[in-house]
Protein backbone atom coordinates (compact mmCIF):
# COMPACT_ATOMS: atom_id res chain seq x y z
CA UNK A 1 0.00 0.00 0.00
CA UNK A 2 1.08 3.50 -0.27
CA UNK A 3 -0.09 6.54 2.36
CA UNK A 4 1.03 9.88 3.19
CA UNK A 5 1.35 11.56 6.81
CA UNK A 6 -1.02 14.20 6.52
CA UNK A 7 -3.42 16.20 4.05
CA UNK A 8 -2.51 16.95 0.52
CA UNK A 9 -3.24 19.82 -1.74
CA UNK A 10 -3.10 22.80 1.09
CA UNK A 11 0.29 24.91 -0.49
CA UNK A 12 -1.13 24.74 -3.82
CA UNK A 13 -4.59 25.97 -3.19
CA UNK A 14 -2.46 28.59 -0.98
CA UNK A 15 -0.23 29.47 -3.62
CA UNK A 16 -3.31 29.62 -6.29
CA UNK A 17 -5.02 32.28 -3.60
CA UNK A 18 -1.83 34.29 -3.99
CA UNK A 19 -1.13 34.20 -7.71
CA UNK A 20 -5.18 34.95 -8.59
CA UNK A 21 -4.86 37.90 -6.23
CA UNK A 22 -7.41 36.29 -4.19
CA UNK A 23 -8.06 38.90 -0.80
CA UNK A 24 -10.58 36.20 0.62
CA UNK A 25 -9.72 37.12 4.55
CA UNK A 26 -11.89 34.03 5.66
CA UNK A 27 -10.44 31.72 7.72
CA UNK A 28 -10.40 28.74 5.25
CA UNK A 29 -8.33 30.97 2.85
CA UNK A 30 -5.48 32.76 5.45
CA UNK A 31 -4.87 28.60 6.58
CA UNK A 32 -4.05 28.12 2.83
CA UNK A 33 -2.12 30.75 2.33
CA UNK A 34 -0.37 29.57 5.60
CA UNK A 35 0.23 26.36 4.51
CA UNK A 36 1.92 27.56 1.94
CA UNK A 37 4.09 30.56 3.33
CA UNK A 38 4.65 27.78 6.63
CA UNK A 39 5.09 24.85 6.35
CA UNK A 40 5.81 22.37 8.89
CA UNK A 41 8.18 19.43 7.78
CA UNK A 42 6.70 16.41 9.73
CA UNK A 43 10.10 15.31 10.85
CA UNK A 44 9.09 13.71 14.29
CA UNK A 45 6.07 11.69 11.87
CA UNK A 46 9.52 10.30 9.67
CA UNK A 47 11.83 9.21 12.89
CA UNK A 48 8.02 7.35 13.79
CA UNK A 49 8.55 5.99 9.93
CA UNK A 50 11.86 5.05 10.69
CA UNK A 51 11.31 3.10 14.74
CA UNK A 52 8.69 1.45 12.66
CA UNK A 53 10.92 0.06 10.03
CA UNK A 54 9.28 1.61 7.16
CA UNK A 55 12.38 1.37 4.31
CA UNK A 56 10.33 3.55 1.43
CA UNK A 57 9.41 6.65 2.07
CA UNK A 58 9.75 10.21 0.95
CA UNK A 59 8.11 13.66 0.99
CA UNK A 60 5.94 14.84 -1.05
CA UNK A 61 7.17 18.05 -2.81
CA UNK A 62 7.08 17.94 -6.34
CA UNK A 63 2.78 16.59 -6.10
CA UNK A 64 1.75 13.35 -5.37
CA UNK A 65 1.95 12.19 -8.95
CA UNK A 66 4.91 13.15 -9.81
CA UNK A 67 6.66 11.60 -6.19
CA UNK A 68 4.86 8.36 -6.34
CA UNK A 69 6.31 7.99 -10.36
CA UNK A 70 9.82 8.63 -9.05
CA UNK A 71 9.15 6.44 -6.18
CA UNK A 72 8.11 3.51 -8.28
CA UNK A 73 10.56 4.43 -11.21
CA UNK A 74 13.49 3.79 -8.65
CA UNK A 75 11.74 0.47 -7.49
CA UNK A 76 10.75 -0.82 -10.81
CA UNK A 77 7.38 -0.88 -10.37
CA UNK A 78 4.24 0.95 -11.32
CA UNK A 79 1.66 2.41 -8.39
CA UNK A 80 -2.22 3.38 -8.38
CA UNK A 81 -3.83 6.81 -6.87
CA UNK A 82 -7.82 6.73 -5.90
CA UNK A 83 -8.67 9.77 -5.25
CA UNK A 84 -11.89 9.23 -2.91
CA UNK A 85 -8.88 8.38 -0.21
CA UNK A 86 -6.59 11.28 -0.76
CA UNK A 87 -6.51 12.97 2.64
CA UNK A 88 -7.75 16.37 1.46
CA UNK A 89 -9.01 19.01 4.69
CA UNK A 90 -11.85 20.18 4.34
CA UNK A 91 -10.29 23.94 3.92
CA UNK A 92 -9.12 22.98 0.77
CA UNK A 93 -12.83 21.80 -0.53
CA UNK A 94 -14.98 24.75 0.51
CA UNK A 95 -12.38 27.33 -1.18
CA UNK A 96 -11.98 25.12 -3.97
CA UNK A 97 -14.29 22.68 -4.71
CA UNK A 98 -13.81 21.69 -8.39
CA UNK A 99 -9.92 22.27 -8.17
CA UNK A 100 -9.30 20.18 -4.58
CA UNK A 101 -8.32 16.42 -5.90
CA UNK A 102 -6.00 18.52 -8.82
CA UNK A 103 -4.40 20.27 -6.36
CA UNK A 104 -4.12 17.51 -3.59
CA UNK A 105 -2.78 15.54 -7.24
CA UNK A 106 -0.03 17.37 -8.14
CA UNK A 107 0.03 20.97 -5.64
CA UNK A 108 3.12 19.93 -3.58
CA UNK A 109 4.93 21.75 -1.60
CA UNK A 110 2.94 19.62 1.33
CA UNK A 111 6.18 18.33 3.32
CA UNK A 112 4.11 15.06 4.10
CA UNK A 113 6.11 12.30 3.71
CA UNK A 114 4.63 9.23 1.30
CA UNK A 115 6.02 5.84 2.43
CA UNK A 116 4.58 2.29 1.27
CA UNK A 117 4.76 -1.28 3.24
CA UNK A 118 2.84 -4.42 3.56
CA UNK A 119 -1.29 -4.00 3.51
CA UNK A 120 -1.05 -4.73 7.93
CA UNK A 121 1.93 -2.39 9.19
CA UNK A 122 1.06 0.67 6.59
CA UNK A 123 -2.86 0.51 7.89
CA UNK A 124 -1.27 -0.09 11.88
CA UNK A 125 0.90 3.12 11.22
CA UNK A 126 -1.49 4.95 9.50
CA UNK A 127 -4.05 4.62 12.36
CA UNK A 128 -1.35 5.93 15.03
CA UNK A 129 -0.21 8.66 12.89
CA UNK A 130 -1.89 12.45 13.10
CA UNK A 131 -4.83 13.65 11.32
CA UNK A 132 -5.27 13.80 7.92
CA UNK A 133 -2.58 10.58 7.18
CA UNK A 134 -4.40 8.30 4.90
CA UNK A 135 -3.69 5.08 2.41
CA UNK A 136 -4.48 6.42 -0.77
CA UNK A 137 -3.01 3.83 -3.17
CA UNK A 138 -0.95 0.73 -4.01
CA UNK A 139 2.11 -0.10 -5.81
CA UNK A 140 1.87 -2.89 -8.43
CA UNK A 141 3.96 -5.28 -11.14
CA UNK A 142 3.94 -3.17 -14.24
CA UNK A 143 5.93 -0.34 -16.28
CA UNK A 144 8.24 1.37 -14.16
CA UNK A 145 6.98 4.70 -12.74
CA UNK A 146 3.30 4.50 -14.78
CA UNK A 147 0.96 6.08 -12.33
CA UNK A 148 -2.66 5.38 -12.83
CA UNK A 149 -5.62 7.99 -11.40
CA UNK A 150 -8.65 6.48 -10.77
CA UNK A 151 -12.06 7.91 -9.60
CA UNK A 152 -14.30 6.54 -6.57
CA UNK A 153 -15.90 4.56 -9.61
CA UNK A 154 -13.07 2.96 -10.81
CA UNK A 155 -12.47 4.77 -13.92
CA UNK A 156 -9.41 6.05 -14.59
CA UNK A 157 -8.75 9.78 -15.07
CA UNK A 158 -6.45 11.36 -17.26
CA UNK A 159 -5.91 15.37 -17.55
CA UNK A 160 -5.07 16.09 -14.17
CA UNK A 161 -2.15 18.00 -12.77
CA UNK A 162 1.08 15.93 -12.94
CA UNK A 163 2.92 17.71 -10.55
CA UNK A 164 6.15 20.14 -10.90
CA UNK A 165 8.90 18.87 -13.19
CA UNK A 166 12.12 20.84 -12.75
CA UNK A 167 13.32 20.29 -16.21
CA UNK A 168 9.89 21.71 -18.22
CA UNK A 169 10.46 24.84 -20.18
CA UNK A 170 6.88 25.86 -19.18
CA UNK A 171 8.44 25.69 -15.55
CA UNK A 172 10.93 29.06 -16.78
Amino acid sequence: LVAVTGYLGNSGGGLKLMLEGNDDTSENAQFLRECHRRPRPAVAVGQSLLGSKITTAMDVSDGLVDDLSKLCCASEVSGKIFTDRLPIHSSLTSHFPDDSVDLALGGGEDYVLMFTGLPAKVNDLVSRLPTGAAVFGEIKEGEPGKVEVFDANGQEIRGFNQGWDHFSRLNE
